[in-house]
């Protein structure tokens, strides 16, 4: 979230290693990516090593697929169908796309010559929802250099069984992704509208097991 940036940074700045959560756009990734490196400066800036701090930005992938075509299964324009469960492997390689810019720029060069560690893009919510896809698409249509896949227990047995990895299927489909994501935009898809909703949902899915939490530590703590 927009709240969760400077904290971030706070938090990369104070040598605390941050799994960075709920992200479902490039716009919002971008920002991540940013405080990220914001925080590694402001540590330098400090005087303090760089080189034992990790950090994921995870990036969700089902839900977006969920939202996007429930849409365009609405929709009655001829090429609607054809968009389906194109959304999320789209807009994660245009995510993927942004590391790489970040990772050749001259700004991460530096940090990296102070032994800075990049923050690797996680692909998460990666267990396929809808049965009338490929149950391995989420892990192999995503892998490449330097990024992380969780997924629940069925889908890596789904990919020790039957999942064929092409290598890296991120780099070499990116005009690809641009091309889905403007024929998506072109039926009236909002990638931003479809970010903003998912993030909401997200926060709201997380607060009740945080608040849980909470209490559960005050208990231990008290005892």
């Amino acid at each position: 979230t927009v709240e969760g940036l400077p904290a971030i940074t706070a938090l990369i700045a104070d040598g605390i290693s941050v799994n960075v959560t709920i992200i479902f756009s490039v716009e919002r990734y971008q920002e991540v990516l940013n405080a990220f490196m914001d925080g590694l400066e402001e540590r330098l800036a400090n005087g303090k090593p760089v080189n034992e701090i990790h950090s994921v930005a995870s990036f969700f992938i089902s839900r977006v697929d969920s939202e996007v075509d429930s849409h365009l299964k609405a929709l009655s324009e001829p090429n609607a169908a054809s968009l389906l469960g194109k959304a999320a492997i789209a807009n994660a390689r245009l995510a993927y796309q942004e590391f790489i810019t970040v990772r050749a720029s001259a700004r991460w060069q530096l940090l990296s010559k102070n032994g800075a560690h990049i923050q690797r893009p996680l692909w998460a919510s990666t267990g396929v929802k809808d049965k009338a896809y490929d149950d391995t698409r989420y892990v192999i249509e995503l892998i490449g250099p330097d990024t992380v896949n969780t997924m629940p227990q069925g889908t890596l047995d789904a990919v020790k069984d039957h999942g064929v990895s092409r290598g890296d299927a991120l780099t070499p489909n990116i005009k690809n992704a641009v091309a889905d994501l403007a024929a998506l935009k072109a039926v009236g898809i909002s990638m931003v509208e479809v970010a903003i909703k998912l993030e909401r949902e997200g926060i709201d899915k997380f607060v009740a097991p945080w608040i849980e939490l909470i209490e559960t530590v005050k208990k231990v703590a008290s005892n």
